[in-house]
């Protein structure tokens, strides 16, 4: 790992200082903190052409951020980029492109249709130094294998450039679990719905819980089994749906039980808050 993708001052008071920074969708006012920089540890990524307006005028290495679809609110569509190519081939501080992909719903094509429409481009606009080529994130779609793929074809057809990548949840979400309490049990005939002390709306947002283990730490001979689990939120909110969990061999479950909820994305613990009168999760790193 080389370094971190910041959105603004916030975020960059709570990392170290010694790496490098892709700085993106930060406001224009906000970007005080990379005087704290030197210009060789960041690259700002221009989210519009206004944005690239007013960076241009500035001594700041910068890259331009790429829409992969039209549907995506984030970056420069290919005709927008065309219509400044005069002043990119002539700006020494214009470092490259960045691509957001609109979405995790991402396979090997995704990365190899934005390498191949890179290639054009670089050519199109007749670019002949060395850039810096931000593929984005989104990986954890992805078999090793196809990474593999992405990574051989980018080598073979942005030879001489520098391929970044954003894998955070890639490399993180395996990591993360949630202790929680179980509140509430029933048996709707088609599986059982159990409600836990904590809540994807307030603590779980953006994580993909692929396994629930069941901790019998109560001596209740109320216990319930089921082929199944819905598993939801302490809240009000109808569908702060947690997981839906299959069980082939039927393990019993009570209340006042610890389950242990794995998958949790870092993602998650930047959400935690309140809701509902339900307190932030208490977050331990070990």
């Amino acid at each position: 790992m080389k370094g971190f993708d910041i959105s603004n001052s916030n975020e960059f008071s709570k990392v170290p200082k010694d790496l490098f920074y892709f700085i993106t969708n930060c406001p224009l006012q906000d970007l005080g903190f990379l005087d704290q920089l030197k210009n060789d540890q960041y690259l700002v990524s221009c989210n519009s052409v206004y944005y690239f307006k007013i960076i241009s005028q500035k001594n700041i290495p910068f890259v331009l951020r790429l829409k992969q679809n039209e549907k995506s609110h984030f970056g420069l569509n290919f005709s927008e980029v065309r219509e400044i190519k005069n002043e990119l081939r002539s700006h020494s501080s214009f470092s490259g492109f960045h691509f957001h992909h609109g979405g995790e719903a991402n396979t090997s094509e995704t990365y190899l249709s934005a390498i191949r429409k890179l290639k054009s481009l670089i050519t199109e606009l007749g670019i002949e130094k060395p850039l810096s080529l931000n593929l984005g994130g989104g990986f954890s779609h992805l078999s090793l294998k196809e990474i593999d793929e992405v990574f051989s074809y980018a080598g073979q057809e942005l030879k001489g450039h520098k391929i970044v990548i954003e894998p955070g949840r890639y490399f993180t979400e395996e990591t993360g679990q949630c202790f929680a309490e179980v509140s509430d049990i029933q048996n709707d005939g088609e599986g059982l719905i159990v409600n836990l002390n904590v809540s994807r709306e307030c603590h779980l947002k953006w994580s993909r819980i692929n396994q629930i283990k069941i901790l019998k730490d109560t001596d209740s001979v109320n216990r319930f089994t089921g082929k199944s689990m819905r598993v939801y939120g302490n809240t009000c909110y109808e569908d702060d749906l947690i997981a839906v969990i299959h069980h082939p061999h039927k393990e019993e479950i009570a209340v006042g039980d610890t389950v242990v909820l794995s998958n949790i994305s870092g993602y998650s613990l930047g959400w935690n808050t309140g809701f509902n009168g339900i307190p932030q999760i208490k977050i331990e790193f070990k």
